[in-house]
């Protein structure tokens, strides 16, 4: 029968291991939230619709100033995962390629 608390440290072992390989033991690390780096949001837009495109042969999208505004407006609860969906989204909606002038959600 196990020792109280051998099962908690057989566990912490096993998770050093598979850490360690990975170079992730002893490193720390902080994201931040998108909210918080507003500016960036324009950069990663562009990045998501240059993937898109490429991937699904789509022309690129532009986004209107009025409609960037919105979106760096916005608290992004979901982070940058939900900034790629929404850019997706907007993508694949409008094959035509023109620009986003406007923003709901």
């Amino acid at each position: 029968m196990a020792e109280p608390g051998e099962a908690e440290e057989r566990q912490r072992r096993e998770e050093t291991r598979r850490l360690a390989p990975a170079g992730l033991l002893g490193c720390r690390s902080w994201l931040t939230y998108l909210a918080e780096r507003r500016d960036d949001i324009p950069t990663l837009i562009a990045h998501f619709m240059k993937r898109l495109s490429a991937a699904s042969g789509l022309p690129m999208r532009e986004i209107g100033d009025d409609a960037m505004a919105v979106l760096q407006a916005y608290a992004w609860p979901g982070n940058v995962r939900q900034l790629r969906n929404v850019v997706e989204r907007v993508t694949l909606k409008d094959q035509q390629g023109r620009v986003v002038d406007e923003w709901s959600y």
